[in-house]
């Protein structure tokens, strides 16, 4: 609420978007988005599959999928699954883990051979200490977060560095955040007794839309 926020694309929509810009990629795909986002990295996963690249992900990527790939959506990092492994030199190391993975390791040597071949998960300390801010001529750069983060000065280094290979720096994003209008579409599903809005700034747009809202104020208890 107050954000007029449009509704955007879905995850499904995303994944397709994604399967356009890396089919269409000369060179490397670097992606950059949270993998604790597990629905952004399987759409990133099968969207690589899908357009007949292998799958690379840093260590942390792969440790957060070992220890999930239990759900069924998401793979076990290995080459069986079209996952390796990239060991990227910045992140906590965690041994233990990381042997469970080790067979799917692959070397920045390797993927440097031939680019065209991978989709890779990146972040901006790997394009600094690892690719030493020079990444392959023609390097896709597909940004899947929220676009503010991109006046901090990290990712302007990011964007520049592709940029200037010359590569191109793309922003592919599907929001987690609900629009206004899914917002009176659940409300109208859920057909609750009374509303109450709690973490917003415009409560009193919550009672423009629901004749049942209740209107919380500080220091107040509410009987429910």
């Amino acid at each position: 609420m107050g954000s007029n926020r449009p509704a955007g694309m879905t995850e499904a929509e995303l994944e397709d978007a994604l399967v356009r810009l890396f089919s269409r990629a000369a060179s490397l795909a670097l992606g950059f988005f949270s993998p604790q986002n597990l629905d952004r990295l399987v759409s990133f996963y099968r969207a690589a599959r899908r357009s007949g690249r292998t799958f690379v992900v840093d260590r942390y990527a792969a440790a957060v999928m070992y220890l999930l790939h239990t759900d069924v959506r998401i793979p076990q990092p290995s080459s069986a699954a079209g996952i390796r492994v990239y060991l990227n030199r910045a992140g906590r190391k965690v041994p233990k883990i990381e042997r469970n993975f080790a067979g799917a390791a692959i070397t920045l040597a390797e993927i440097l051979r031939d680019p065209e071949k991978y989709v890779l998960i990146s972040r901006p300390s790997m394009i600094a200490a690892d690719f030493e801010s020079a990444v392959p001529i023609a390097t896709l750069g597909v940004y899947s977060m929220w676009s503010g983060y991109l006046t901090k000065p990290d990712w302007v280094a990011v964007r520049d560095v592709i940029q200037n290979a010359p590569g191109e720096f793309v922003e592919c994003h599907a929001s987690g955040h609900i629009s206004v209008p899914d917002i009176k579409k659940f409300g109208a599903g859920v057909n609750p007794a009374r509303i109450l809005p709690i973490h917003t700034a415009s409560p009193a747009e919550f009672g423009d839309a629901f004749n049942i809202t209740i209107m919380p104020m500080d220091g107040n208890s509410i009987d429910v």
